[in-house]
Formats: C-alpha cells, sequence, structure tokens
C-alpha cells in the first residue's frame, strides 16, 4: 500500500486534494482530525471541514498521541491524517518559552514521527497524511514561530522521504512531486 503527503499552503485546498484522493481509493475512510478548537474561528474552519466529508467515514480526533493513532486505525484500509502541522502545533505548544528549541524536546518530537512512519510503513493501508508548507514567506517573526517553521519543515522532509506519493497544492491544483499519476 502507499504512503501520500498532500502539502500546501493555509486555505490552499491541500485537505480538500487529500479528501478527494481518499474517496477515490474505493475503500472505507478513516479520517484522524488533530486539530484543537480553542477559538470561535477555528471553530468554523473545523466545521467547514465537517461539512465536506461523507457521512460514512469514520472520524477520531487525536490531536498529540501518534502511536494511538496508528493503533486506533491499524485495521483501516483508507487512513487521511488531517493535519501533521496541527499536531506539531499541539505539541510546542505547552513548552515554555525558557525551553523553546531545546534538543530535547526536538529529539522527542523526531522520535515520534520517525516511530509512527516506521509503523504504518509496514502496514496494507494507504494512508494520506496532510501538511503545511509554510517554508516559501518569510523568516517568522517569534522566536516559537521560527522554531514551529525549522522543525515542521524537518518533519516534512521526513515524511516525504519515506512517502510513496507526494502532491503540493497551490491555488487548488495538485501537483505531483513524487510517485505515478493516478489515473
Amino acid at each position: 500500500m502507499t504512503i501520500h503527503l498532500v502539502l500546501g499552503g493555509i486555505r490552499s485546498g491541500k485537505s480538500r486534494v487529500a479528501e478527494e484522493l481518499a474517496q477515490g481509493d474505493g475503500g472505507p475512510v478513516s479520517y484522524v482530525a488533530t486539530n484543537v478548537c480553542m477559538d470561535e474561528e477555528m471553530k468554523e474552519r473545523i466545521r467547514l471541514h465537517q461539512a465536506r466529508r461523507p457521512l460514512s467515514w469514520r472520524v477520531m480526533e487525536e490531536p498529540l498521541d501518534l502511536k494511538r493513532i496508528s493503533s486506533i486505525t491499524e485495521g483501516d484500509r483508507v487512513v487521511l491524517l488531517d493535519s501533521l502541522s496541527a499536531w506539531l502545533s499541539n505539541r510546542l505548544s505547552p513548552i515554555p518559552e525558557a525551553e523553546w528549541r531545546g534538543a530535547r524536546h526536538n529529539e522527542r518530537i523526531i522520535e515520534d514521527i520517525s516511530r509512527f512512519l516506521e509503523v504504518i510503513k509496514g502496514r496494507d493501508q494507504n494512508w494520506l497524511i496532510v501538511s503545511d508548507e509554510i517554508g516559501l514567506g518569510g523568516v517568522a517573526l517569534s522566536p516559537l514561530g521560527r522554531w514551529y517553521a525549522d522543525l515542521l519543515g524537518e518533519l516534512n522532509q521526513r515524511v516525504a522521504s519515506v512517502s510513496d506519493e507526494v502532491t503540493w497544492v497551490v491555488a487548488g491544483l495538485p501537483l505531483r512531486l513524487k510517485g505515478e499519476q493516478r489515473g
């Protein structure tokens, strides 16, 4: 089976493209949401995502625990994880400012993603992993923003390196970066 990374900027259409790819697979889809609803604006974004998804999809919310995500989706044929970037944000948010960029935190996060990828690579499943590509803009103004961008860039590269397919979405248009174009 496959791992397919779908990258794009905020509001690029990456989640919609990943959802279309998941539907086109023909099997039942398990959707894993990592976003945490913290305000009204995020609540509206989540509502729009929910309205777009077929009712037949099994939806799970897991903002932090990749081991749990791999466990609860073990027998599923198609799994859409939306998103790696929200997962990372959730992981970094509780870390005190004095510990930002701490090697211990970086190592743990990279170890978690590496273990997760090892587990899902060995499965008879199709994985679609959505993530933000945030390296095209200016350098973030805050230390936390720079740390997030640097670490997300590292995670995206690690996921892309083991992915069978990588698609970059720009203005709603998917551009295949790795793997064969599906017919």
